[in-house]
C-alpha cells in the first residue's frame, strides 16, 4: 500500500431499488462511517459519496432496521432460554421429573 493512501474496511452492504450503497470505515475508525453508492459504468465498480441527505437517511433507516431485526432476534432467544429455565425451577418446585 502506497504511503498516502488509507485502509477502508466494509461495513455493510445495503441495496434499495437496484441501487447498492456500501458503509465503509477507515480501519480502527468504525465509528466515523461514510455512506457511498456503487456505481458501475462499463463494468468498473466505483464509489461515489452520499450527498442527497433524503438519499442519505434513507439508507440509514435500513442499515439501522438490520440491527433491529438482530437485536429482535437475539431478544427473543433470550426470552426463550430465560422461559426454559423458569419451566425448569417450576418442575423442580413441583416434584417433575423431565
Amino acid at each position: 500500500m502506497e504511503e498516502n493512501q488509507i485502509e477502508y474496511e466494509l461495513i455493510e452492504k445495503i441495496e434499495i431499488r437496484n441501487r447498492s450503497y456500501a458503509i465503509i470505515a477507515e480501519k480502527g475508525k468504525e465509528d466515523e462511517a461514510f455512506v457511498m453508492r456503487i456505481k458501475e459504468v462499463k463494468g468498473v465498480k466505483d464509489l461515489v459519496p452520499v450527498n442527497d441527505d433524503k438519499e442519505f437517511d434513507e439508507v440509514m433507516k435500513k442499515y439501522e432496521e438490520k440491527f433491529i431485526d438482530v437485536d429482535d432476534a437475539g431478544d427473543e432467544e433470550k426470552l426463550i432460554e430465560e422461559d426454559e429455565e423458569t419451566i425448569t425451577e417450576i418442575d423442580d418446585l413441583a416434584g417433575n421429573e423431565r
